[in-house]
């Protein structure tokens, strides 16, 4: 019984380590990065991490605007696939004729290269900012659809007729039950699917554009200025990062009513 109490305490006093090791990896890379680059790599192919670093200052105010109108796209682009998508999975999730009638077309849309569609895209918006936000929410509509989807479908059907035994209205399944059920793949799917509304903004960027963080990437690669290049790159990674790092805290948040394993983590 000893035993199985210190457990939690033990856990706690060695979380240190996880942060420590993350560092120790990180700098080690760099330092060995920034060893071959110097002593065996042309920096127009590969410039090390201290020459990226002076980069920063001197493109800093074309980084802040350009980074503005990239997560402007993105934001946007997650808005619009975020909430279509967790609709229409709600709606076939819980409609089993329509989910039959019409399964087939989503898994064949849903097989198409999205990327591919970047030209045509372009074709219908034109370059401005609206084909890369349709891009960005078409990417991000099919990974929310099918979290959501696969949520309502693995729910515990007892849950929704409990409440309306108690004589719960349809409002009250849905906020009581089946959006509790679906809730860990829903916050999944926005895990998943944020980066790749800031992939479908790059994309279109990089195919047709005149601004955004993909458009000076592609600016800087077509003039050999590989180290500026390499500054708008560790801008971006660094951004979608601490993005994914504040969602993993946000999920963290709003599954604390989930159950846990022996390790603390929810169970699905």
């Amino acid at each position: 019984m000893q035993s199985v109490e210190k457990k939690p305490t033990l856990r706690r006093s060695r979380s240190w380590l996880v942060p420590l090791a993350q560092v120790s990896i990180f700098l080690l890379f760099m330092g060995i990065w920034e060893y071959i680059a110097r002593n065996y790599v042309r920096e127009l192919f590969l410039p090390a991490p201290s020459r990226i670093l002076s980069a920063l200052p001197e493109n800093w105010d074309g980084i802040l605007r350009n980074t503005w109108i990239t997560v402007s796209e993105a934001l946007l682009g997650f808005l619009i696939g975020g909430v279509t998508g967790f609709t229409t999975g709600l709606i076939l999730g819980r409609s089993y004729l329509t989910d039959r009638i019409v399964a087939p077309y989503f898994n064949a849309l849903y097989s198409v290269p999205k990327i591919a569609l970047a030209p045509l895209f372009l074709l219908w918006f034109g370059i401005g900012m609206s084909s890369k936000v349709a891009l960005s929410a078409l990417l991000v509509y099919f990974l929310m659809h099918f979290s959501t989807y696969s949520g309502v479908k693995n729910m515990d059907e007892r849950m929704p007729r409990t409440v309306e035994i108690m004589g719960g209205s349809r409002w009250q399944v849905f906020r009581y039950a089946i959006v509790p059920s679906a809730l860990p793949w829903v916050i999944s799917g926005i895990r998943v699917s944020f980066p790749y509304a800031f992939i479908g903004a790059i994309t279109g960027e990089f195919i047709a554009s005149n601004r955004g963080l993909g458009y000076m990437i592609t600016w800087f690669q077509g003039t050999f200025e590989t180290r500026s290049m390499f500054a708008y790159l560790t801008v971006l990674v660094t951004m979608v990062s601490l993005i994914n790092v504040g969602l993993g805290k946000l999920e963290r948040r709003l599954m604390r009513w989930k159950a846990t394993d022996a390790r603390g983590r929810p169970t699905i």
